[in-house]
């Protein structure tokens, strides 16, 4: 408990030095992620059939971000940065392959799957989270 309540202490601050437009966007996610995890536990097809149907809306909302958005997301988040940034290429490229399956085969395609494990999305977390 006492680790959980420091890492959620370090995120909070970590929060509060970010632009509006990156706490909210941290906000929705953070609760979109952990309501799939709950709602989907026990159930990885349906858990990533879902995740992968979220990929279009997370990219177009980060492409949205203003220069200021990214600045504060590289100062207090910069682990995450980082890996986001060694990481699009691939994340483009797996969004514009999900884009050419039609939907109900995202979840029964072994190439979409195999891609998706492959992402390094786990760098996307904080480092405290990995340290839990």
């Amino acid at each position: 408990r006492e680790k959980a309540r420091i890492i959620q202490d370090e995120y909070t601050k970590r929060m509060q030095q970010v632009t509006p437009q990156a706490q909210e966007f941290l906000a929705k996610w953070e609760k979109t992620w952990f309501t799939n995890v709950q709602q989907y536990s026990g159930d990885k097809k349906a858990f990533f059939k879902q995740m992968i149907e979220l990929i279009p809306q997370l990219m177009e909302e980060v492409h949205g971000f203003s220069e200021e958005t990214w600045k504060s997301l590289e100062e207090q988040f910069p682990e995450q940065t980082a890996a986001w940034k060694d990481n699009e290429d691939r994340l483009k490229q797996f969004y514009e392959f999900i884009k050419s399956l039609p939907k109900q085969d995202l979840a029964e395609d072994p190439e979409a799957f195999r891609k998706f494990a492959h992402l390094g999305l786990q760098k996307l977390l904080p480092i405290e989270a990995l340290r839990a």
